[in-house]
């Protein structure tokens, strides 16, 4: 988990749910010392999946391997809003 947590927002908070899956996805805006800018984290049941940074002028995604399973599986509709999410947060909080 990275130090210097700006703040933390639960998918809950913005959507009213349809899956218990959903509830799993957590995001969290960064400040990393290995990178210049914000970053935002997306966190599945308390494991990294993916990680939004804008070190340029473009946003960039990282996917990180599951730790116990051969591969990440998700609702297509679930993983796109937590990556919006993410990526709104990050470009909201990274603002002037």
């Amino acid at each position: 988990m990275a130090l210097g947590i700006l703040s933390m927002v639960s998918l809950l908070d913005f959507w009213n749910l349809k899956d218990k899956q959903m509830d799993k996805f957590r995001i969290t805006i960064a400040s990393l010392p290995d990178r210049e800018s914000l970053v935002a984290e997306i966190l599945y049941d308390g494991v990294q999946w993916a990680e939004i940074s804008q070190e340029t002028d473009e946003l960039i995604i990282q996917f990180y391997s599951h730790p116990r399973q051969k591969c990440w599986e998700f609702l297509y509709d679930e993983a796109l809003e937590a990556l919006e999410l993410a990526r709104k947060k990050l470009v909201g909080l990274g603002e002037p």
